[in-house]
C-alpha cells in the first residue's frame, strides 16, 4: 500500500469488482471460513493480508454466486 494514498484498501482490493459473479480472488485474499446463510446458501469469508479488508462471497440455495461484497 502506498503511504501517500489515503485509501485504507490496497490497490488489488480497490480493483476487485463488487457483486460480479465468478470473480477470481486476488493473490492477497486468504480464506477465513464458510458460514451457512438463513436462506440455505453459504457465505465464504476472506481477509486481505495487505490491507486487512474483510470480504464475503455469498452463494444462494440454488448455487447462484452473488460475487464479492465488503463485510462489516
Amino acid at each position: 500500500m502506498n503511504k501517500a494514498d489515503p485509501s485504507p484498501m490496497c490497490k488489488l482490493c480497490v480493483e476487485l469488482p463488487l457483486g460480479v459473479a465468478h470473480t477470481v480472488t486476488h493473490s492477497g485474499l486468504r480464506l477465513q471460513g464458510t458460514l451457512p446463510t438463513r436462506n440455505g446458501g453459504k457465505q465464504t469469508l476472506y481477509r486481505c493480508i495487505e490491507c486487512n479488508t474483510n470480504w464475503r462471497r455469498a452463494v444462494d440455495l440454488w448455487g447462484i454466486d452473488g460475487g464479492f461484497r465488503l463485510s462489516p
